[in-house]
């Protein structure tokens, strides 16, 4: 048994005290969770007191497995995630998996889900397994089923969860009353697509001596009437701080979570192999297999996309390989007998380049049809053997410190005493990154074509090595001619990147120069307020994180994983190493149905997210929406909703009506996400706007009162920086560039400011709204500040005039003014803008210009105005501004409780 540090918060401490006394630790009957908690279950006294436990198999508890040592912190597999004892463990003698009970589901789901999985040691015949065996490192974040892809199911609106005891045949796909293997089945049930209902049952047990755990969901229709097409989804989540990686294996119908460290090695991999027939009234309706794969760096899915007929039932049989060798051996031997398919020996030996010396423990690549088919791990002598369905395939070799070797074609009757070669060996290269004025710049290489298929054996996106290398990049290359991206200071925004073909034959030192365009505004500061290190399903090393965020010509560090603040204070340190201007310590909250960030604003606050202490000081993510904004608050912190029209952002689950506790507006800062698409973007400007009218006349959006300001701020939602992901039409390497949506806030002066104090600084410029929202464009406003309110009076003719300069690498397409007065609309690549004012475009392309507002406003007492400008890119990348209130009558007190002199205060230069 090993400690970890609990990740719930305080709230989860009163929980556990309360659920102690139902029985944590013997049962003698069924375990109920305590009344008033959002999470409901019931585990029968079979499961509780550990009615199977032989030498095989072991089913209960983790009280009733650890005893008077389940004290609610401790797990049973090394760095596991389930700490209740409430939770249920299920194991052979070779691996186990851990099911969440007691302690929450990390993304806010209902209970019943894999929390941990990993391999089992020290099993003996005839010896039962509990208490007689040694449990490995933990493999997984989470494995779980999604009804309906990242929807709002969760604890409030799934019932009790009930965990019985039950005989279940998985070759049959059926519970009978004898025979079979014991099994705990889950039960739950989904309501939210109309008034349609479902229920939704799991499955789970493990057979002796097999590497694979059965995770076997059902779901019935309970409605009269077809359903809509629903994304039933299998779903994997990687633990990022373990040094895993993932990969999607499309042709196995399956998803894998992998490593190999010094702490663990592993491949643990969720498949989805059969046609999933449904029935209704025992007759079949058609087949529901797999239809394609699915997620982002950090987790992976499965998706079955299909309507329900009405009164359906269909089966899912889903196996998760836990594997301790980190390759797809066992996964493919499975399929090979699950399908009945006729084989091939495949065998051979891997050399180095030279051909004189075999490579040690070689990774071999399998492809079929120019897809990834899977990938062995070779023995200590360089020698492979493996099987493979018969066919025609190519292999070829990927280790550390070589290219990639030359791909060999193997088939039916040519598949034995293979050679392959790898690569010759990398060379080590440097770019020496310089502006136009040789002073040199924290910078991004990308080497294309490098990024291996196994992430362990090599890299292909590189920084400086530390706080004293700016300027100098190091890496090995391939051999000859490569190909390389290099990302100066602020790229896409202040500097385009510059793309070198080089050849390691004509030198290794390679001197880069990137023009400086622009920089960002005197006294202003830009920061990316949603970025992920490598906690949960991130990736990102705090330093690394650093290095990229400075790369990409950010001032302020801001850092905010899921539910998990124990990486800030390590953050924070290497901001203050590498002479970051500012650090602000961050969370994502994440519930089930919607993500928020925290934006500390007291010195408390800061405190408290920067958890110094590693207490891992968290929102409960459970409790209703109205409920935590206020313990954020209260922690003295504002609230962003992230992503707010994606299937998990709180204006689409509010206009499906599934936020719990009820919708209000007492959240804070809206966020623009650049791995968003347009229409979730644009309809988040739209909802900003109307929030804004709102607050101008004291009205309601969404049946609750609007009494403060929305404003927005942009951010790229990182989770790995050193992935190279899939190229865009702006030549972009990758989805996750850190900066790629960010915010640029007023500050002022901040020489003699502290980290902390800077970092705090710009949280409160955020929840003032001193801020703006872009994705390329860059403003300069000369006479007045976004967020702050000014007075005009009939002296001035009840004219609002200001001033701004806009900046875009990729030159300016078209302005648009927004205002409470606008009438008009915009087509934004087939979406519509609404609050349109003004439209300025035929720019043609110009890379600055100078904008002027002059508007009258007698129409309306008060008024709000935010200028939008849309670049010339394929894509139309934009900037926005938070809105400049305006008051036409005269007072001097201003709608948002600020003063303003005159006509117009200069607040800026």
């Amino acid at each position: 048994m090993t400690k970890t540090r609990s990740w719930l918060s305080i709230v989860l401490a009163v929980v556990l005290a309360v659920c102690f006394s139902f029985g944590a630790f013997a049962a003698d009957g069924d375990i109920t969770s305590p009344a008033g908690q959002a999470n409901q279950y019931i585990v029968s006294a079979e499961i509780a007191n550990g009615s199977v436990s032989t030498d095989t198999l072991y089913i209960g508890t983790v009280a009733n497995y650890l005893g008077a040592a389940a004290d609610g912190s401790t797990t049973v597999f090394e760095n596991g995630e389930a700490i209740h004892p409430h939770d249920i463990i299920i194991m052979n003698n070779k691996v186990g998996i851990v099911l969440a009970v007691g302690t929450r589901n990390p993304w806010g789901y209902p209970a019943g889900s894999i929390l941990d999985a990993g391999r089992i040691y020290g099993a003996v015949e005839n010896k039962t397994l509990k208490g007689n065996v040694t449990f490995g490192r933990d493999t997984v974040w989470s494995v779980e089923f999604l009804m309906n892809g990242w929807d709002s199911w969760a604890p409030n609106n799934c019932g009790v969860v009930k965990f019985e005891l039950v005989n279940y045949d998985f070759d049959q796909k059926k519970e009978v009353n004898s025979g079979g293997l014991p099994a705990v089945k889950v039960n739950r049930i989904y309501k939210e697509v109309g008034d349609l209902s479902f229920d939704v049952v799991t499955y789970y047990s493990i057979e002796a001596d097999k590497e694979y755990a059965y995770m076997f969901d059902t779901v019935k229709s309970n409605n009269d009437v077809e359903s809509p097409s629903l994304s039933n989804r299998f779903s994997i989540t990687n633990k990022g701080d373990d040094g895993g990686a993932m990969a999607d294996l499309k042709l196995l119908t399956g998803i894998n979570t992998y490593g190999k460290t010094d702490r663990n090695v592993f491949a643990t991999t969720l498949i989805l192999p059969g046609t999933n027939t449904g029935y209704v009234n025992g007759n079949p309706v058609g087949d529901r297999p797999w239809s394609r794969n699915g997620g982002s760096v950090g987790y992976k899915e499965l998706r079955a996309n299909y309507p329900y007929a009405p009164q359906e039932y269909r089966v899912y049989d889903e196996y998760l390989f836990i594997d301790d060798q980190a390759d797809t051996r066992e996964v493919i031997d499975f399929l090979n007998d699950y399908h009945k398919a006729e084989t091939m020996k495949v065998t051979g030996t891997a050399y180095e380049a030279t051909g004189n010396k075999t490579v040690a423990n070689p990774v071999v690549i399998v492809q079929k049809d120019g897809e990834v088919y899977g990938w062995f791990i070779g023995e200590k002598d360089g020698t492979f053997d493996f099987e493979l369905p018969k066919g025609e395939y190519a292999l070829y070799v990927e280790c550390n410190g070589f290219a990639k070797g030359q791909p060999v074609a193997v088939k039916e009757g040519d598949s034995t005493g293979i050679s392959l070669k790898a690569g010759e060996a990398l060379v080590e290269v440097t770019f020496r990154v310089r502006d136009e004025n040789g002073n040199p710049l924290w910078a991004r290489v990308e080497v294309e074509g490098l990024y291996p298929v196994v992430r362990f054996t090599g890299d292909s996106v590189f920084y400086a090595k530390d706080e004293n290398s700016k300027g100098n990049i190091v890496f090995k290359a391939p051999p000859g001619e490569f190909t390389a991206k290099v990302f100066g200071e602020g790229y896409y925004f202040y500097s385009d990147p510059v793309t070198l073909t080089c050849n390691t034959k004509d030198k290794t030192v390679y001197n880069v120069e990137i023009a400086m365009e622009y920089a960002a505004p005197e006294g202003w500061i830009s920061t990316d307020p949603h970025h992920h290190t490598n906690k949960n399903d991130a990736f990102a090393l705090p330093q690394d994180v650093i290095k990229s965020l400075l790369a990409a010509g950010l001032d302020v560090a801001i850092t905010s994983d899921h539910d998990f603040t124990t990486n800030n204070f390590e953050s924070y340190n290497y901001a203050l190493k590498y002479n970051m201007v500012g650090f602000l310590p961050s969370e994502e909250i994440s519930c089930s149905w919607a993500h928020f960030n925290v934006v500390p604003q007291t010195k408390e606050g800061y405190r408290f997210f920067l958890d110094e202490n590693q207490k891992n000081n968290v929102m409960d993510q459970f409790a209703d929406f109205k409920v935590f904004v206020r313990q954020t608050h209260d922690a003295g912190a504002t609230i962003t909703a992230n992503h707010p029209y994606y299937s998990y952002g709180l204006f689409y689950t509010n206009e499906n009506s599934q936020v719990p506790g009820g919708y209000d507006n007492s959240f804070d800062n809206i966020e623009i996400n650049a791995c968003c698409s347009d229409e979730e973007n644009i309809a988040t400007i739209n909802k900003a706007a109307e929030l804004w009218n709102a607050y101008l006349t004291g009205s309601q959006v969404s049946g609750a009162p609007v009494t403060k300001p929305h404003y927005l701020l942009a951010a790229s939602d990182t989770h790995d920086v050193i992935y190279p992901g899939i190229a865009n039409d702006k030549g972009e390497s990758s989805i996750y560039h850190s900066g790629k949506g960010r915010t640029f806030v007023y500050l002022g002066d901040t020489s003699g400011m502290s980290l902390e104090e800077v970092g705090l600084a710009t949280g409160q410029a955020i929840a003032d709204g001193h801020s703006y929202a872009s994705l390329g464009p860059i403003f300069t406003p000369k006479d007045m500040l976004f967020g702050e309110t000014y007075a005009v009076t009939k002296a001035d003719d009840w004219t609002f005039s200001g001033t701004l300069e806009v900046e875009s690498l990729n030159g300016i397409d078209t302005i648009l003014l927004l205002s409470n007065l606008g009438k008009e609309t915009y087509d934004y690549n087939g979406l519509t803008i609404n609050n349109v004012l003004r439209i300025n475009s035929g720019y043609n392309g110009i890379n600055e210009l100078t904008y002027e507002i002059s508007e009258k406003i007698t129409s309306a007492s008060k008024a709000w105005f935010a200028v939008m400008a849309i670049d010339s890119s394929e894509n139309k990348m934009f900037a926005i501004t938070n809105p400049i209130w305006v008051n036409a009558q005269g007072y001097q007190k201003d709608i948002a409780g600020h003063w303003a002199q005159g006509n117009i205060e200069k607040l800026i230069g």
